[in-house]
């Protein structure tokens, strides 16, 4: 579920990446170069997240703290496209000063869309890592039958 969840959060992403850019060339005039780098950094978040769930155990770490990791980075992304939500509605309000500012309704609900499968995979794999966690405590605590 993992897999198909973020691709299906960073198409959205995508998706309110260029309308977000749309909106900013026309009501500013201009280009927001920083937006590159968020693009980028989630692309980057995709692959490794498609390597992670196809092959989980060819890490050298232990499959929990890919997990961890994995949860972190949810629950970031989670955050901060609750905060990008939070900044669209606020820029829309200010639509009496920049005409036109009252598109960013569009970024927000896709934003919001964005939450409704972020929130839940950010608890599947928080409850994943926890799991992963118990079993690999569980099987460092058995102990050998003598011979």
């Amino acid at each position: 579920p993992a897999r198909g969840a973020t691709l299906a959060c960073r198409q959205i992403f995508l998706l309110v990446w260029l309308v977000n850019l749309i909106i900013y060339a026309a009501i500013f005039g201009a280009f927001l170069g920083l937006s590159i780098v968020s693009l980028l950094i989630s692309f980057a978040g995709v692959m490794w997240v498609l390597i992670l769930t196809t092959h989980p155990t060819m890490c050298c770490l232990p499959e929990w703290i890919n997990m961890l990791i994995f949860s972190i980075v949810m629950g970031l992304l989670t955050l901060l496209t609750l905060m990008a939500m939070i900044t669209n509605f606020e820029l829309k309000s200010i639509a009496k000063a920049w005409p036109g500012a009252e598109a960013f309704i569009v970024p927000g609900l896709l934003n919001c869309w964005d939450l409704t499968i972020l929130l839940p995979i950010t608890v599947w794999s928080t409850m994943t890592t926890l799991h992963l966690y118990n079993e690999s405590k569980a099987a460092a605590t058995k102990v050998a039958p003598e011979k």
